[in-house]
């Protein structure tokens, strides 16, 4: 499989690219939250077009969460797999929002009148005019009222759909330039990225006490050394070692004298020894 090439390194070009792939699906789990309330609407006359939208929306969540799980441990291969199923949902919701824009642009009449979409919602209309809290009387110029609203808003409601369309390219962008990063091994080479943010890669101090000439330390001390630590501790090992040396050297020294005057001593106790024998005799 091709590898896709990374489009972005930082998210909003001030976070984290990973910590902007995190705000993305907690940005979609939130969304989804919300179609698991809109299943109420089958209790209360929706259409089955919500209905099925706001089954699909419950049914993804678990998804966003799974993938949550996936940026954060940084798995390459599982973060790739979210990719291509956030491009799915958006393909999908796109759909779905046709669907919308469709209905709401050129079925609905946008002339004031009050559009029950179901009996219950119908019957508490009823109950509402009833009790006297609304009117079941219109303006006359109601409906030129309503077309002149629709008329102005409109564009701004087109607008705000496009707007969150090209929003999710940007956040597909953003999820796939993470996995590119990830699959080639260079987000920790990324300006924004933490190399704490992966508890597996050791930092460059301790990369160093890792290859650094084991040194005598005390059992209690914790922690790894610096450099300065490090070389300190060295120098000192080599006087020790230097001052060991020359005392070897000089009990060698001594060692040898001792046996040499031992040897001397006992020649002349030999000596006299002999003498006085030959007296004797």
């Amino acid at each position: 499989m091709q590898q896709p090439s990374a489009v972005f390194n930082s998210f909003l070009g001030v976070l984290d690219i990973k910590s902007g792939a995190e705000i993305i699906l907690l940005f979609g789990v939130l969304n989804k939250v919300a179609g698991v309330y809109g299943l109420l609407s089958a209790f209360t006359g929706g259409t089955i077009g919500q209905l099925s939208f706001y089954i699909y929306s419950t049914a993804s969540l678990a998804v966003l969460v799974w993938g949550i799980r996936a940026v954060s441990a940084e798995s390459s291969s599982k973060v790739l797999k979210l990719c291509h199923l956030y491009v799915v949902d958006h393909i999908i919701q796109t759909v779905y929002t046709l669907g919308f824009a469709r209905h709401y642009w050129y079925e609905i009449p946008h002339d004031g009148r009050r559009v029950a979409n179901s009996e219950a919602q119908q019957d508490l209309i009823r109950l509402a005019v009833s009790r006297g809290e609304v009117s079941d009387k219109m303006p006359d110029n109601i409906g030129e009222i309503a077309r002149g609203l629709w008329e102005k808003e409109q564009g701004f409601a087109m607008m705000v759909l496009f707007a969150s369309w090209l929003i999710k390219i940007y956040f597909i962008l953003v999820l796939y330039s993470y996995a590119s990063h990830l699959l080639s091994n260079t987000y920790h080479t990324l300006p924004l990225s933490s190399s704490s943010s992966n508890p597996n890669r050791q930092s460059a101090k301790d990369q160093y006490a890792s290859t650094a000439p084991a040194v005598p330390t005390n059992p209690a001390y914790e922690g790894s050394l610096d450099a300065r630590e490090t070389g300190k501790r060295l120098a000192a090992l080599k006087e020790t070692e230097e001052e060991v040396a020359h005392a070897e050297a000089d009990f060698q020294w001594d060692s040898d004298e001792e046996a040499t005057e031992t040897s001397r001593m006992n020649g002349g106790s030999g000596s006299k020894g002999k003498g006085k024998a030959v007296e004797v005799q």
